[in-house]
């Protein structure tokens, strides 16, 4: 099950303790039942959340102590926020579960088809085999031609090298 960690009222931005205790909250409630049918739970950093790097959900991930919690990288989203999506793969790369990829600027939030804006994909497919991550990416394309746009983005990843040293195992 993948989550985010919650985003605070932009009029009303209450400390950042008790937005943590938010979110510790619904941990408590969320890992019992996600381990209870057998799977795992994902923080995913998100840009208009409350912790947005990949640092800041590690060290919440790692502060609230249950190893069935993980970690969703999405590329875009560490792109958008102004982060290098390669340094923030290295910072989760023990904890990173799933990778979303998909395109946007730094001026405008998109999660379109590879190569509509610009995260540096060709950088990130050979930081994926320097952490060890041996899963194929998630495409995460919201568009009204999404079918179209996923198989185009997939052959534009392949043709950067994605795909070419995974394997369907686990990573690590």
């Amino acid at each position: 099950m993948i989550i985010g960690p919650g985003k605070a009222n932009p009029f009303f931005v209450p400390p950042k303790e008790i937005l943590l205790g938010h979110l510790y909250t619904g941990l408590d409630r969320l890992c019992p039942v996600v381990k209870s049918v057998g799977t795992k739970l994902l923080l995913e950093n998100m840009s208009f959340a409350f912790l947005p790097t990949a640092q800041e959900l590690l060290s919440v991930i790692k502060s609230y102590g249950n190893p069935d919690i993980g970690n969703v990288y999405d590329v875009a989203n560490g792109h958008f926020s102004g982060k290098d999506p390669c340094e923030e793969l290295r910072v989760v790369k023990e904890l990173v579960e799933i990778i979303h990829l998909s395109d946007t600027s730094r001026a405008v939030y998109k999660h379109g088809p590879v190569e509509m804006g610009d995260v540096p994909f060709a950088a990130i497919a050979p930081v994926l085999d320097e952490i060890g991550y041996r899963e194929l990416p998630v495409l995460e394309i919201v568009s009204r031609n999404a079918e179209a746009e996923i198989a185009d983005s997939a052959r534009r990843l392949a043709a950067m090298g994605y795909g070419s040293s995974r394997s369907r195992g686990h990573h690590g």
